[in-house]
């Protein structure tokens, strides 16, 4: 498993908080056609994370769930 021995690695415990958010919802139609887009094997996957994307068109969808949240490394 790749996360034990990142966090090993890199002396962490989970993944690193985000300290940026960003909104999204200019975005949602855009982003919505890319979520779709993939092969189903995938969105197997996506639908782990990303709960009942496909039940709802972009608007609403990315009304909910309008922001995604990185954090900014720097060097």
């Amino acid at each position: 498993q790749a996360s034990p021995a990142a966090n090993e690695l890199y002396g962490i415990d989970g993944m690193p908080e985000a300290d940026v958010q960003i909104n999204i919802t200019d975005q949602a139609e855009i982003k919505m056609t890319y979520l779709r887009a993939y092969p189903e094997n995938v969105r197997k996957n996506l639908r782990k994370f990303l709960i009942y994307y496909e039940e709802f068109e972009a608007e609403t969808y990315f009304y909910v769930w309008d922001r995604e949240f990185f954090r900014i490394i720097e060097k």
